[in-house]
């Protein structure tokens, strides 16, 4: 399965709130890569996301120089636009699926670093369906077949 890259926050951006079902209200990067998943977020978030699932491997944007790059004077905004590429370069993410809102300049920064991101940009629906079956589907048994005609009832992984 290839590397898996979102960028956002959890208000405007089901794919990360799915990844992390917390209230941030500010953006960060989400990448799964090499069996691990990953969350670059600011340190203001780290130890709630830690809280919520301790299967994430949660870092900081001072792990990536955030610091270092405000202090040579860039702006916020092309400051995180550094971490995140930084951070896709220490996780050694070299190309991944991304969703449809996946942020254009983080994208374009990424490929002018040497990221081979796919284009066009589309999210695998075998993703959505491998992270139902790893997580269930939350809802009862046969909810699929029950609730809604349109949908097969093999979608839902709940036992019978």
């Amino acid at each position: 399965m290839p590397d898996v890259l979102i960028c956002g926050d959890t208000q405007r951006s089901p794919e990360i709130r799915h990844e992390v079902p917390l209230m941030v209200p500010d953006q960060f990067l989400y990448a799964e890569t090499g069996g691990a998943r990953h969350v670059v977020v600011s340190s203001l978030e780290r130890a709630r996301i830690s809280a919520v699932d301790a299967t994430l491997v949660v870092h900081a944007y001072e792990e990536f120089g955030i610091d270092e790059i405000l202090a040579a004077g860039a702006d916020r905004f092309e400051a995180l636009l550094a971490v995140m590429v930084r951070a896709c370069r220490e996780l050694g993410i070299e190309a991944a699926a991304v969703p449809g809102g996946f942020p254009l300049e983080l994208a374009d920064r990424l490929r002018a670093d040497g990221d081979a991101s796919r284009a066009p940009w589309s999210w695998p629906a075998s993703a959505a369906r491998s992270n139902r079956r790893r997580r269930g589907c939350g809802r009862p048994p046969r909810c699929c077949a029950r609730r809604s005609p349109l949908r097969e009832a093999s979608s839902c992984t709940a036992s019978a």
